[in-house]
């Protein structure tokens, strides 16, 4: 069997190497972090909630930019990877109690929120004001302080 036509061939190649290179990136970004919260905070199959849109985020020790959904109700807020990333990573869902406010951050583009995601924390998200205006009175029900004013009490 010859060989060469397929060694020489740079589009068979890639045919093969790039979907190889995906799965492993898609895997490698699970293990880094999605799966830890994906434990802690599994979304309930047939939630329905609200689109957003698009956002960025840290999970663990994974970046992603303009990569997640992010969707709510009144019980909480949905998280999952675009499309391209779901390979692995099925949505998470954590409760408003376990959200809070983080940092107001400033870019050329204009304002952004951060959301701190979980208890203990498995992520932060940065937000648009306009996106956080959308569910900010389900944050204030819950009475989530901002965690630049808040204070722990540690035990004595």
């Amino acid at each position: 069997m010859d060989y060469t036509a397929i060694t020489n061939e740079p589009g068979l190649i890639a045919l093969f190497v790039i979907p190889l290179i995906w799965v492993v990136i898609s895997y490698l970004t699970y293990r880094v972090g999605w799966r830890d919260m994906q434990m802690a905070y599994p979304a309930e199959p047939g939630t329905v909630t609200k689109r957003l849109g698009i956002v960025s985020g840290v999970i663990g020790e994974s970046t992603y930019t303009n990569a997640l959904v992010l969707r709510y109700n009144e019980n909480g807020l949905q998280l999952r990877p675009v499309i391209f990333f779901r390979l692995f990573q099925k949505p998470v869902f954590f409760p408003w109690k376990d959200i809070r406010e983080g940092k107001h951050t400033g870019y050329l583009l204009g304002q952004r929120k951060e959301l701190v995601l979980g208890q203990p924390e498995q992520g932060r998200l940065v937000i648009r004001p306009s996106m956080f205006a959308e569910f900010e009175t389900y944050l204030t029900m819950y009475a989530i302080p901002n965690h630049r004013t808040h204070r722990q009490s540690t035990p004595v």
